[in-house]
């Protein structure tokens, strides 16, 4: 009688044990799963997370059109080709730095099938193709700022060559001015002397003048500091110190008049200036 409540107590023992042993099993299944949970609650925390950087990231690459690709500032400016090629370089940096992110979401979900996990692989492509056709653009630009380049530089050749003939024809037009200048200064230059016909044949100017030999006016060897200088477009008057006077240059007679004065001298007077010196630009007058 004493044996049976020992061997119910070692059964109830056992009982106990099995029990214990079986509810620390669960309890580890339980933090297993709940560790598991917490896992993936803090992936898909992160993984919406790095889906909304995306986005956000996606968007100001594409809202960056308008001052990259078009080579524009805000306020709508055209930009220059330097700053275009600024511009260029900070988008493709840009987008490398999106390429990165994309190759990490990728990383962190490639080996999952779930609905979620092919719903993200294919946003991924989407972004990857908007990255690939912004690639394509940029290469696009760099080839047309390297061409613009070129340009600019033929034209800037162009410009020095232009710059260089216009200076040339400048010089040529300056040369020619002053040639033209002193052509009409000296077509407009008249030369005239007023003296006696002795003093004209002291200068050399006259010859002969004797009983055998009618004077002759020369002029193959004139020394012009002998003569006086005048305008022959507005001098139309010279005066002459005696009350009688001749040209001996051949000068029209119906293209001036020559006057006695009162006070004992006599005024030539040349009423057509284009005839008087049509035949030359020298007039000589005996008095």
């Amino acid at each position: 009688m004493k044996r049976l409540p020992i061997a119910a107590a070692a059964a109830s023992l056992l009982l106990l044990g099995s029990c214990s042993q079986s509810s620390k099993q669960m309890q580890d299944k339980i933090d297993s799963l709940t560790n598991v949970v917490q896992m993936q609650e803090s992936q898909l925390q992160n993984t919406n997370s790095f889906i909304d950087l995306m986005n956000v990231s996606m968007d100001s690459v594409l809202n960056a059109d308008g001052r990259f690709i078009v080579g524009a500032n805000q306020e709508g400016v055209p930009s220059n080709a330097a700053k275009m090629k600024a511009n260029v370089d900070a988008y493709s940096d840009m987008l490398n730095a999106q390429r990165e992110r994309i190759a990490q979401l990728e990383q962190q979900i490639k080996d999952n099938n779930d609905a979620a996990s092919q719903k993200m692989k294919t946003m991924i492509a989407k972004m990857k193709a908007q990255i690939d056709a912004k690639d394509a653009e940029i290469a696009v630009l760099r080839e047309e700022i390297a061409n613009n380049r070129l340009n600019i530089a033929e034209l800037e050749r162009e410009n020095s060559n232009l710059t260089q003939n216009v200076n040339v024809l400048t010089a040529q037009n300056r040369i020619q001015q002053q040639q033209l200048d002193y052509a009409n200064a000296k077509m407009s230059t008249g030369y005239y002397i007023v003296a006696s016909k002795k003093e004209l044949k002291n200068l050399g100017l006259l010859s002969g003048g004797n009983l055998l030999k009618k004077s002759k006016l020369d002029l193959r060897d004139v020394d012009l500091s002998n003569f006086k200088k005048l305008n022959i477009q507005r001098d139309r008057v010279i005066q002459i110190p005696d009350k009688s006077a001749k040209v001996l240059t051949q000068n029209p007679t119906d293209s001036y008049t020559l006057q006695s004065n009162n006070d004992g001298t006599c005024t030539l007077t040349i009423n057509n200036a284009e005839r008087f010196w049509s035949v030359s630009n020298y007039l000589v007058i005996q008095y």
